[in-house]
Order: C-alpha cells, then structure tokens, then sequence
C-alpha cells in the first residue's frame, strides 16, 4: 500500500497489515509530520465499461474493443508502475550513498593524520608549558625539548631554502 505524506506528499510504501482498522498513527521520515491514517474500505463494485464488443462464437472472427479501454490502466497497474519508479529512486539513491562512501575513505585516513599531528603538538606544548616543573620528575627532559626545538628549526630553515 502506497501512502502519501499530507504535508510534503511524500510517497511510502507500507505493509497494509501493519495498519489496524482503527488507523494508526504515522511520522513522515521526510518532514517529520506526525498524522493518524486510516485504511478507507472502498468495496465499490464498479461495472466495466461497456464496449462495443461484440461476443461472436467463431473463433475466426475478430472482436471489436472499446479503445477508450486500452488507456484506461487498472488500479494495480499503476500501483506497480509507481513502485517501481520509486524502486529506481531508492536505488539510484543507495548508488550515490556508495560513491559516497567510496570517496569517504581517504578523507578518513587524512584526518586521522591530521587529529594525530595536532594532538601531538598539543602536547608538546602542554609539555613545554610546565618544563620546569616536569624536568623535576624527569631530568632528561630539558635537553630533549632543546633537541626537538633544534631540529623543528632546521626543518624550518630546510623549507624555507627549497621555496626560494
């Protein structure tokens, strides 16, 4: 069963045995509307229309159909065309979800380096912070930092002779 959202007109297909006769109360997924929906009981009997079909017993004789008929679709007709229409949506729609999730990937392994780089200075900085402090506890401390700080100026001046 095909039901549409009264707000946005979003189409769902639902289960109709999920829906109990006294109707249900429904959330659009799209814009978060909340309704109660109720399964409407149509048994109309409704006669076809009458053709100019003639009923002839020879089997080699042609009939004679109302061409009005032709374009007349049935219900289920165009239930299933409209599922299937929304099935191709869904799947282009998982498509572009798998591209997606393809193109995710190195942005993932990038920002993990990113996250270790600035945690690591973080803490070279938290570090330099309390020096004094922490060369106390841990005596080879100071020259380590004074090495560290050297050698990031070497890279620096490194750098600076290949731009130019």
């Amino acid at each position: 069963m095909i039901i549409s959202c009264p707000e946005c007109n979003k189409r769902f297909n639902i289960d109709q045995n999920l829906i109990p006769e006294n109707g249900r109360l429904l959330q659009c997924s799209n814009c978060m509307h909340k309704w109660h929906f109720i399964i409407k009981n149509e048994n109309k009997i409704e006669e076809p229309l009458k053709s100019e079909e003639a009923i002839i017993e020879d089997k080699n004789q042609e009939k004679k159909v109302n061409p009005l008929q032709e374009f007349i679709p049935n219900e289920g007709e165009t239930l299933e065309k409209e599922l299937k229409k929304e099935q191709k949506v869904i799947n282009k729609v998982k498509k572009n979800n798998q591209k997606r999730k393809k193109k995710d990937k190195p942005l993932k392994l990038l920002n993990m380096i990113i996250v270790i780089i600035i945690s690591v200075a973080a803490l070279i900085i938290i570090i330099d912070t309390f020096r004094v402090e922490l060369s106390k506890y841990i005596p080879f401390l100071d020259p380590m930092l004074n090495s560290f700080y050297a050698t990031i100026a070497d890279i620096n001046s490194f750098i600076r002779d290949l731009i130019r």
